[in-house]
C-alpha cells in the first residue's frame, strides 16, 4: 500500500526534521524512501526532486560514501524511465566511480556496468551498450555461480545489442543462454525473432509459439507489443511458406495491438506497424488481389503511419491509391472518401501544397458535411485543416475565419475540450504576427486555461502556451507579467524535457530579453550564456540561434557598461553570421552591425563606428529599400554619432533624412519622430541658428508630453534646451522657468551628481546674474561647483568645467560685495585656468586678472590693481 507507506514516511519525515534538523543523515535516508515509494506510484517528477534533496544531504556528509552512491543509482533508475538517458547514463557514471573507489562487490559493479550499457542502448550508441555489457557479463561470471537470473539478464542485454548491429550469430549466441538459465517468454520471443532473421523458419516458430503462449497466460494480449511482435514474426515465417491465410491472420493481429499502443512518435515503433501493413498487404493482394476493399484500408492505414513518420511524398502515395479503390467500390460520396481526401489534405499541407490541400479537403467538407451533419466533430476537424492550408498562404483573416468555425462546431458537439485549446493557440500565433497583441493575449490565456484544466498545471503544451503568453506580453512591454509566465513555462520544460532541448534554449533566450528590459542585466547575460551553450550543444557554434543568443548578450552587456566585452559578443554573433546562409536576407545582421557602430561610438573609436554604421545602412536599404523605418533609424544612431564627435555637417544631413523618413512613414507626432526633432535642435544650438533650433525643441517637447507624460527625462532635456536658447534671446524670464523646470526633472531621473544636473545648475545661474538675482545665482553656482568637484577626473574638460564655476561663483559673490570669498575664488579659478588651459593669453585667464584688479581697486589696493588690470590688458 504505497499510498500509506508514503503518508507514514512523510508524518516520520516532518518530525525528523523538527528535532534533528533538515541536514542529518536520517532525513536524507528517508528522502530517499519517499523518492522511491513515488517513482513506484508514478510521480516521477516529484521522485526526482526527493532523490535530489537526500543526494545534497548524503553528499554534504560524504561525497564519495555509499549513501550517495546509492541514490545516483536510483537516480539513475528514475531517470532511465523519465527516458531522461542522458542523466541517467551521469548518475550511473558518478555512482560506478565511488563503488569502485569503495571497493563494493563485483555484482554491484556488474548491475551498474548493466544498467549503463541499456542506457547507450536508448540512446542508439551499440558499440559503447556492448562494452559495457560485455564487462558486466565478466564480472558476473566471476561472481556468480550456476544459473543465476541476473547473468540471464546481463545475456539479453547484451544479445539484443548485438541485434541493433545486426551481428546475428553473437545475438543468437547470448539469447541462447539466456533461455538456458531462465525459459521466460521474453527471452524466448528475442530468440525466435533472431532465429527468424537468421531464416531459421522452424526452431524460430517454435521459440515463438511457446512464447505466445507463455504471454496468454500472464498479460493481457490485446495491448501488450510483445505479443504484437510475436505475431508479426509468425506472420513473416507463414508469408515465407506462402501460408498468406495465416500470414494474414498474425499481421492483422500484430496491427490491432500496435496501433493501439500510444508511442506512435517512436520511429522503431512506427517501423514495425509498417512491417506488418506490408505483410499484411502482400498477403491481401495474394489472397483477394490489389483492387480489393482490404488492400485500401491497408493502403489507408500505411498513409497514417508514413503521415506520423513524416514520411509525406509517402503517405500521399498511399492515399491516392486507397482513394481510386474507395472511389471505384463506393462511389464519390462515401465516408470513406471523405476520410482519405482530409488525410490526403493534411499530408499535402505537410509537403507545402496549400493549394491542393484546399481542394481536397472542400471534397471532404462537402461529403462530411452531407453524411454526418454540420455539427460533427469531423467537420471541425476539415475547418482547422483549412485554416492550416490559408495559414501556409499567408492569408491570416481566412485562417482565422476556418479557425473560428472549427472552435464554434466543437464547443457545440464536444464542449471546451483540448483541441479548443490548440485552436486558440494557433490563433493566437496569427494575431501575434499580425501585431493584434491584445487579440493574441485573450487566446493565449484562454488556451492556457483550457489546457490547465485538461492537463494539469504541469504539462509540455501548459508550457508551449504560457512561453507564447510571455512572449505577447514581452512585446507589449508588460515585463513583470511576461517574467511570470516565461518563468513558469521554463520550470514545466525542465521537468519534462531536460535542460538541453531547443524549447529550453528559446525561453532562455527570450527571458534574456525580458531581464535586459528590466535592467536586471546579470540574469540576461546568465539567460544567454544558457541559450548559447544550449544551442551550440545542439546545433553547433555557428547555427542562427547562437548568433542571435550572442546579439542578445551584447546588448544586455552595454546596458552594464562592459563594452568591450559587449563588442566582443557581437563580433563574435557576426562572424556567424557572414557564414551562415540563413542569414542571407535577414534584418538581424544589420541590428548587429548597427549596435556595434554604437558601442564603438561609445569606446571613442569614431571610424570604427562610422564603417558599422555604413554597413548597416546598406545592408538595411539592400533588404527594405531607401525608405523603411530602420533606414531612418540607422541614419539616426549616425546622425548621434556625428554630434558627439562635432561633425555637425554630416550629422545634419543624416538627422534631416532620418526625420523626413519617419515623418512619412511613422507620423508627425511619433515618438522616433521626436527624438529626430532633438537631435536637429542640438546641431541648429550649435550653429546659433536660435529661431530654428528653437522651433525643433518645442516639436520634440510637444510629442514627448503627449505620448510619455510631463515628467519623463526626454521633456526636462528638451526644457534645457529651451532655457538655454531664450537666456540668448535676451528672454529671462522665460529663460530661468524652462532651466528651473529642467533640474527638477533632471534630478527626478538623474544620479544626484550627474553631470547633465551640473550644466543645467550652470545656466540656471548664469540666467539668475543677468536678471541681476545675484544671490540666487550664487546659490545656484555653489551647488553646480559640489557636484563638478566630485565629478572632476583627469581630463582637462572637467578640470575646466571646475574653474569656470568656480569664476561664476566669484562673478556672483562679487556683486553681493562678499570681497574676500569673491578674491579667493577668482584666485582659485586662475590657477586652474593657468594650469590646465593650452595658452596663456586664453581670455578667461584675462577675465580672471580684469576681476582681482577690479576687487584691488575697491580695496584701495592700488598697485596691485593696475598689475592685474595690466596683465589683462596685455591678453585682451
Amino acid at each position: 500500500d504505497f499510498r500509506q507507506a508514503l503518508d507514514s514516511f512523510e508524518e516520520c519525515l516532518e518530525m525528523k526534521r523538527s528535532i534533528q534538523g533538515s541536514d542529518h543523515p536520517m532525513v536524507g535516508e528517508l528522502l530517499f524512501y519517499i523518492g522511491n515509494l513515488l517513482r513506484e506510484v508514478g510521480d516521477l517528477d516529484l521522485a526526482q526532486i526527493k532523490f535530489e534533496e537526500s543526494l545534497a544531504i548524503a553528499e554534504r556528509v560524504d561525497p564519495e560514501g555509499i549513501e550517495a552512491a546509492d541514490i545516483l543509482f536510483g537516480l539513475g533508475v528514475l531517470h532511465t524511465e523519465q527516458k531522461k538517458f542522458d542523466l541517467a547514463l551521469d548518475a550511473y557514471m558518478q555512482s560506478l566511480q565511488i563503488h569502485k573507489l569503495r571497493g563494493s562487490t563485483l555484482l554491484t559493479i556488474a548491475d551498474l556496468l548493466n544498467n549503463i550499457g541499456i542506457s547507450y542502448y536508448y540512446q542508439q550508441e551499440f558499440d559503447r551498450a556492448q562494452v559495457y555489457h560485455a564487462e558486466a557479463l565478466e564480472s558476473l561470471k566471476q561472481e556468480l555461480e550456476g544459473e543465476n537470473p541476473d547473468l540471464a539478464y546481463c545475456y539479453h542485454s547484451l544479445g539484443n545489442v548485438h541485434m541493433k548491429l545486426n551481428e546475428y550469430s553473437e545475438a543468437l549466441t547470448c539469447f541462447e543462454s539466456a533461455v538456458a538459465i531462465d525459459r521466460n517468454a521474453l527471452y524466448l520471443q528475442n530468440l525466435g525473432i533472431c532465429l527468424v532473421k537468421m531464416e531459421n523458419n522452424e526452431d524460430g516458430y517454435v521459440c515463438l509459439q511457446e512464447a505466445l503462449r507463455m504471454k496468454e497466460l500472464d498479460v493481457d494480449i490485446e495491448h501488450d507489443d510483445d505479443v504484437a511482435e510475436i505475431s508479426r514474426h509468425l506472420g513473416i515465417i507463414w508469408a515465407r511458406k506462402k501460408k498468406y491465410d495465416d500470414a494474414l491472420i498474425c499481421f492483422e493481429k500484430a496491427l490491432k495491438i500496435k496501433l493501439q499502443i500510444e508511442n506512435d512518435s517512436e520511429k522503431e515503433h512506427q517501423e514495425t506497424v509498417l512491417s506488418c501493413l506490408d505483410g499484411a498487404l502482400e498477403a491481401v493482394a495474394d489472397v483477394y488481389g490489389s483492387q480489393h476493399i482490404k488492400y485500401a484500408r491497408l493502403l489507408h492505414k500505411k498513409g497514417n503511419v508514413h503521415g506520423a513518420m513524416r514520411d509525406h511524398s509517402l503517405a500521399i502515395e498511399a492515399y491516392v491509391e486507397a482513394l481510386r479503390i474507395y472511389k471505384e467500390e463506393h462511389g464519390d460520396g462515401h465516408l470513406s472518401v471523405a476520410n482519405t481526401l482530409f488525410n490526403l489534405g493534411v499530408s499535402l499541407n505537410a509537403k507545402n501544397s496549400p493549394e491542393k490541400s484546399i481542394r481536397c479537403l472542400i471534397k471532404s467538407l462537402r461529403i462530411t458535411k452531407a453524411r454526418l451533419g454540420d455539427e460533427h466533430l469531423d467537420v471541425a476537424d476539415t475547418f482547422e485543416q483549412l485554416a492550416e492550408s490559408y495559414k501556409l498562404l499567408s492569408k491570416p483573416d481566412e485562417a482565422t475565419n476556418y479557425y473560428e468555425q472549427a472552435l464554434k462546431v466543437r464547443k457545440q458537439s464536444n464542449g471546451v475540450d483540448l483541441k479548443c485549446a490548440g485552436i486558440m493557440h494557433e490563433m493566437g500565433q496569427i494575431q501575434s504576427q499580425e501585431g493584434l497583441w491584445e487579440n493574441a493575449e485573450r487566446a493565449f490565456r484562454e488556451s492556457v486555461r483550457i489546457r490547465t484544466i485538461h492537463l494539469g498545471q504541469d504539462d509540455s503544451l501548459v508550457a508551449d502556451s504560457m512561453h507564447r503568453l510571455g512572449l505577447v506580453y514581452k512585446h507589449c512591454r508588460d515585463y513583470p507579467k511576461a517574467l511570470k509566465y516565461l518563468e513558469g513555462s521554463l520550470r514545466i520544460c525542465k521537468s519534462k524535457l531536460g535542460s538541453s532541448d531547443p524549447q529550453i534554449a528559446d525561453i532562455f533566450h527570450s527571458l534574456g530579453e525580458v531581464h535586459a528590459a528590466l535592467e536586471n542585466v546579470e540574469k540576461s547575460i546568465f539567460c544567454y550564456d544558457k541559450s548559447i551553450k544550449i544551442n551550440t550543444d545542439i546545433h553547433g557554434g555557428n547555427h542562427d540561434r547562437v548568433a542571435l543568443a550572442f546579439a542578445g548578450k551584447g546588448k544586455a552587456l552595454q546596458l552594464a557598461g562592459q563594452l568591450e566585452p559587449a563588442l566582443e559578443a557581437l563580433m563574435g554573433s557576426a562572424d556567424i553570421m557572414k557564414v551562415n546562409k540563413d542569414f542571407a536576407g535577414r534584418e538581424e545582421s544589420g541590428d548587429v552591425l548597427a549596435q556595434m557602430g554604437s558601442i564603438y561610438s561609445q569606446l571613442g573609436d569614431a571610424l570604427s563606428a562610422s564603417s558599422s554604421f555604413a554597413s548597416a545602412l546598406t545592408t538595411y536599404k539592400e533588404l527594405f529599400g531607401a525608405r523603411h523605418a530602420v533606414v531612418a533609424d540607422v541614419l539616426q544612431l549616425m546622425a548621434d554619432h556625428f554630434v558627439k564627435y562635432k561633425e555637425f555637417e554630416r550629422g545634419y544631413s543624416c538627422v534631416k533624412e532620418a526625420l523626413a523618413l519617419r515623418e512619412n512613414l511613422l507620423g508627425e507626432k511619433e515618438i522616433a519622430s521626436a527624438d529626430s526633432h532633438y537631435c536637429m535642435g542640438e546641431i541648429l544650438f550649435v550653429w546659433s541658428e536660435n529661431y530654428d533650433a528653437m522651433n525643433s525643441f518645442e516639436k520634440c517637447r510637444e510629442i514627448y508630453r503627449m505620448k510619455l507624460g510631463d515628467s519623463v527625462l526626454p521633456v526636462a532635456n528638451s526644457d534645457h534646451y529651451l532655457g538655454c536658447i531664450s537666456e540668448r534671446n535676451g528672454d529671462y524670464d522665460s529663460a530661468a522657468q524652462y532651466l528651473q523646470d529642467a533640474l527638477v526633472g533632471r534630478k527626478r531621473h538623474l544620479h544626484e551628481h550627474d553631470s547633465d544636473i551640473a550644466l543645467t545648475l550652470s545656466r540656471l545661474g548664469h540666467v539668475y546674474f543677468k536678471k541681476a538675482e545675484y544671490n540666487l545665482a550664487a546659490t545656484t553656482f555653489s551647488e553646480c561647483l559640489k557636484i563638478r568637484e566630485i565629478n572632476r577626473g583627469t581630463d582637462v574638460d572637467s578640470q575646466i568645467e571646475v574653474a569656470d564655476t568656480l569664476f561664476d561663483l566669484g562673478q556672483s559673490l562679487q556683486c553681493t560685495l562678499d570681497t574676500q570669498r569673491s578674491m579667493q575664488l577668482f584666485s582659485d579659478a586662475l590657477k586652474e585656468y593657468k594650469r590646465h588651459l593650452e595658452t596663456q593669453s586664453d581670455i578667461r585667464i584675462a577675465k580672471c586678472h580684469s576681476c582681482l584688479g577690479e576687487i584691488y581697486e575697491k580695496e584701495n589696493q592700488l598697485p596691485r590693481s593696475v598689475k592685474e588690470l595690466l596683465k589683462a590688458t596685455h591678453i585682451y
